[in-house]
């Protein structure tokens, strides 16, 4: 058995260093949310089957930025399933090119510019998606530009299930939702700005890229919670 935890009827996060989402969609199509590290697909297509679907059942493909613990096994699992893939228009050609988006400190570009040489492959992105774009899967869902931890940064919000995915925009630890270290932040203002936006969007649940989702109690509870490390005085992106 693999080390799911379902966050919500529809949801499940198989967690490890990085997340991944399992979204159930519909009965007979599964859309995962970010790829993993590299050869972590065996383990992916093995949560799916234990939920009921195989590999011909993955349909789509979300990807949140192009991080290589957020693509590693994208090619593998295209290859494997034939599933769309959908990213933002920053992300899309270091994605097609295995490359990764610059925004880390010099010794974080060298360890993950060795890995992306040795382990990534480049992989088409089959429809590029953006701010204001609802993905007609299930009941919608809805992208979000939320640059910060990258400048091409999306999250997706299912609405129905209440759950916003902001993959590292923020991180939990503890049961607190908190910033990722500015080491690997492209613009710490617009994290700010990005994780206002979501959270007015007053969404139940965060899903984050690195530790356990997070239940909303209150905005306001979160915001203040947030003050500390993450100033909401910048101008939202909206």
């Amino acid at each position: 058995m693999s080390d799911m935890i379902q966050v919500t009827p529809r949801v499940y996060q198989l967690g490890g260093i990085v997340n991944v989402y399992l979204l159930k969609t519909s009965e007979d199509e599964l859309t995962i949310l970010d790829a993993g590290l590299p050869g972590s697909g065996r383990r992916i297509l093995n949560a799916a089957q234990e939920l009921g679907y195989g590999p011909q059942a993955v349909r789509h493909l979300l990807i949140t930025h192009a991080d290589t613990d957020h693509v590693g096994s994208l090619a593998g699992l295209v290859k494997a399933t034939g599933a769309t893939v959908y990213a933002g228009p920053i992300s899309k050609p270091y994605i097609e090119a295995a490359k990764t988006p610059p925004h880390l400190s010099m010794i974080a570009r060298m360890t993950t510019g060795a890995l992306s040489r040795l382990a990534i492959r480049p992989t088409q992105v089959d429809q590029v998606v953006d701010e204001g774009d609802t993905l007609p899967l299930a009941e919608g869902i809805e992208v979000l530009r939320t640059p910060g931890h990258t400048e091409g940064s999306l999250s997706f919000y299912w609405r129905a299930e209440g759950v916003m995915f902001v993959a590292d925009l923020l991180t939990t630890r503890s049961g607190r939702l908190e910033p990722m270290p500015a080491m690997v932040t492209w613009d710490a203002h617009a994290v700010a700005a990005s994780t206002h936006k979501v959270l007015s969007m007053q969404p139940e649940i965060i899903a984050v890229g690195h530790g356990p989702a997070v239940a909303t109690k209150t905005i306001k509870e979160y915001i203040s919670q947030l003050q500390t490390s993450v100033p909401l005085t910048a101008r939202p992106v909206y």
